[in-house]
This record gives C-alpha cells, structure tokens and sequence, in this order.
C-alpha cells in the first residue's frame, strides 16, 4: 500500500515562477532528498468551474504523456484547500529567462530548441492532445540545456491533427 504524502514530506527551498493558476516551488522530499518544481493551486468553493476542469485536466494528461521533450509528473494531492502537483525539476529555467539574458540566440542554436519543441508537438499530436498555450515560460530547460513543454492545464484531449 503506497503511504499517503503531505506536505509536512517536504522542504520549500525557494520559488521558481507564478501562473495564472497557481504558483511554483522548488522543494525537496525529506525521504528521498529528491527535488521537484511543485506546482500549487488554491482550491476554494468560489472557484470558477473551468479552472477546476484545467487542473483535472492537466494531471490528467501528465498521467498519460511520457517523453524526452516533455516535463514528468511525479505525483499530485490535494491538502488544505490546496493542489498540489509535483514535477521534474529543470535547472535551467524556462526560455523567456535563457532569451532575457541573451541579446540574440546564433542561427544553431535557435535551430536546436527550435527542433526540440517539434519533436514535443509531434509527441503530443501523436497522442491527439494539443498543449494551446504554447510560449516561452511553458519551456523548460534541463541542466544540459534540452528544452521539455510543460503546462497543460490548457491542452486539450482527442483532437486529431492533419499534416
């Protein structure tokens, strides 16, 4: 039988970013010392339906997709009026940082992430979901610098794509 997690598992080592959701932690399993980016939305009786529909949707989907250009979903519970899902943690931070602090990406390297997010389209439209909020925060870089799409809170389900 799988123990039962709680926040009181965990150690808030700092925060990566703000949604229009919810926000995101870095934080650390005191059992593993695994680190993950935890995702946390508030749950509350005035919430608009379609928000809870977006966060059903979105552990949904990370249920279902597995990739090497897609961010893993450890796991998710609800604790306190709060949601939590946890992912991999990427080092690098998201690409609007990596453009940000850059005056310009050189032809190759723009080609490479260019390439990556392809191949995580391509992955996704194989499985007849489309992510629909596709922009550099939803980007992630890993500690080797390789891309991987996250969020899909808006993504949408059995759509098939023609090419």
């Amino acid at each position: 039988m799988a123990t039962k997690l709680s926040l009181n598992d965990f150690e808030v080592l700092g925060f990566l970013g703000k949604g229009a959701f919810g926000q995101v932690y870095l934080v650390r399993r005191l059992l593993t010392n695994d680190r993950y980016a935890m995702k946390v939305v508030k749950i509350y009786e005035g919430l608009d339906s379609k928000n809870i529909e977006n966060i059903a949707n979105e552990n949904d989907i990370f249920r279902k997709i597995s990739g090497e250009y897609l961010v893993k979903a450890a796991f998710s519970f609800s604790e306190g009026g709060l949601h939590m899902l946890f992912l991999e943690y990427m080092e690098g931070g998201d690409l609007s940082h990596l453009l940000a602090d850059e005056v310009y990406l050189d032809q190759e390297t723009a080609k490479f992430y260019l390439a990556e997010i392809v191949l995580a389209i391509e992955h996704l439209h194989k499985l007849n979901i489309i992510h629909r909020d596709l922009k550099p925060q939803n980007l992630v870089l890993n500690s080797a610098g390789h891309l991987k799409l996250t969020d899909f809170g808006l993504s949408k389900e059995g759509v098939t794509t023609k090419v």
